[in-house]
């Protein structure tokens, strides 16, 4: 695996890995991050969800979902292949979920670091409590800095104004300041997209200004946005942007980076390293948010088989993202690239 240089870019706690950290993990077979979803539920409905067709505003169990005894056994299960960080990031709204506090201490008592993300409009001082008690790193959306786009894309006209009560209240309570075995506990998701593209860099200055990760690419290949829309920007154009948001990172900030791929800033994807896993709702497990097909499901083969089964000697040493790439492709979009950079 190419050693990336990821030392000057600003990670969240459970993110801020070393590429020989993905190498070594892939090597001997271990995981080293997770993502589960722990609720269908959610009080948005963006035009963009990756997951898409959730009823929102609405508590209805989907008919195939695991129970949340499976849930545990199955987060037990990672552990003993050796996870270091889980993310908690779906299939709704996290938050909605009455046993999170609860699911957040089985991960953090196993010695696993716990990161949510959240749109961020339920966010309360009890949670906030809860989120520093587990050392629970936060990723809140942010897609623009007009509150009237912003609500315009969650279909929501309360959002802006919830989800930024949210992000006061991480801030006051210090999870972007820096400690001695992290650079921040906070970071923002930015879609990148035509009617925000002008305002990216915006939103990434805010990050930086502010010590928060950001994790700002395009639309995640499935659900709502599985075929091409008219919203999405093409792979050029994002790698225009991502050129621009290196230059302004290293000329404004002294933050160097070669990565332009899939997320702006220098951040890389811990979901498509061969080192990780995904666990939906309804019990399936793939590789990440934007595969299309599973690989099996626990209520019929085990986590540790499947991630066995399917590990294979492409590990993806860019730490790239496969769907896009296979989208991009699928859509005669994709930019010639060498070593996973575009020339």
């Amino acid at each position: 695996m190419k050693e990336q240089n990821l030392e000057n870019v600003p990670l969240i706690k459970g993110w801020d890995f070393k590429s020989r950290d993905y190498s070594d993990a892939w090597k001997h077979g271990k995981l080293l991050t997770a993502q589960i979803e722990n609720t269908n539920t959610c009080n948005c409905d963006c035009e963009y969800c990756f997951r898409g067709g959730n009823p929102p505003d609405k508590e209805v169990r989907f008919g195939n979902e695991i129970s949340k005894s499976q849930l545990i056994n199955a987060i037990n299960e990672m552990s003993n292949l050796g996870v270091r960080t889980i993310n908690i990031i779906g299939a709704g709204e996290p938050l909605m979920d009455k046993g999170l506090e609860g699911l957040l201490a089985h991960i953090a008592g196993l010695g696993i670091i716990p990161v949510i993300s959240t749109n961020g409009s339920m966010i309360t001082s009890d949670l906030v409590k809860a989120f520093q008690k587990y050392q629970t790193s936060v990723i809140l959306k942010l897609n623009s800095l007009d509150p009237k786009l912003q609500n315009k894309l969650v279909r929501r006209n309360w959002f802006s104004e919830k989800r930024d009560y949210g992000l006061k209240l991480l801030l006051e309570a210090g999870f972007n300041q820096p400690c001695n075995d992290y650079r921040t506990r906070l970071g923002v998701n930015s879609i990148v997209f035509q009617e925000n593209k002008g305002e990216i860099l915006d939103i990434l200055r805010f990050c930086r200004n502010h010590n928060l990760m950001p994790v700002m690419s395009t639309f995640i290949p499935a659900g709502r946005t599985k075929d091409r829309t008219d919203q999405e920007v093409s792979m050029s154009e994002f790698i225009e942007i991502a050129k621009r948001a290196q230059r302004m990172d290293a000329e404004e900030y002294g933050i160097k980076y070669e990565r332009l791929l899939p997320y702006l800033g220098g951040v890389p994807c811990t979901q498509c390293s061969k080192s990780s896993i995904y666990l939906t709702i309804s019990g399936d497990i793939l590789d990440c948010p934007g595969q299309l097909h599973s690989y099996g499901n626990i209520e019929d083969t085990s986590i540790t088989e499947t991630f066995r089964k399917n590990r294979t000697m492409n590990d993806n040493p860019n730490l790239s993202c496969p769907p896009r790439l296979d989208y991009w492709g699928r859509t005669n979009q994709l930019v010639p690239t060498q070593d996973g950079q575009p020339k």
